[in-house]
Parts: C-alpha cells; structure tokens; sequence
C-alpha cells in the first residue's frame, strides 16, 4: 500500500570507517543521499547512542558556536 512516491535507487555505495556496516544510498530526485547504517545485537548501548546523538540533531544541538569553540 505505497500511497506515497517512493525515490528509486540510483547509486549505493559503501562507506568506510567505524565498526559496523554503513551504505550511501543516492534517490533519483532526492538533494541528500539516504544513509543506511546496519548494527548487530550486541553491544545494545550503540543504537542507544546513535538514536540519542540523532535527537540531539534534529534538535539542532550542538549549537554551531559550541563546536566552533569546542
């Protein structure tokens, strides 16, 4: 039931650095690329992590100005 437009894959690649797997995925059409990132079960605190640091994003903190001093 996709009521929505769905981007289609034009470009994937690899991206190296880190300890889990982690894609660049380009969309026909889309300004940013879509980044796919696959984690194991184990240590559980990493997504944790990852889902924080993300809220603090899209929050937009860090402000600029701290990691300019930082």
């Amino acid at each position: 039931m996709l009521d929505q437009y769905v981007p289609e894959p034009v470009g994937f690649a690899r991206l190296h650095g880190g300890v889990n797997d982690v894609y660049r995925i380009d969309l026909a059409g889309a300004e940013n690329p879509l980044v796919l990132k696959i984690y194991s079960d184990e240590p559980a605190w990493i997504l944790a992590k990852e889902a924080l640091v993300a809220g603090w994003i899209g929050a937009g903190w860090p402000p600029n100005s701290a990691l300019a001093s930082g």
